[in-house]
């Protein structure tokens, strides 16, 4: 499965930083 990571990444042009700092924003939900 992919990683939260992977997925921005493959579906964005999104900076690492910024792929970085959705995955910290988006995990609050998530766990």
């Amino acid at each position: 499965m992919a990683t939260l990571s992977e997925l921005l990444r493959g579906r964005t042009d999104l900076p690492d930083h910024d792929v970085e700092w959705l995955q910290l924003l988006v995990g609050d939900w998530q766990l």
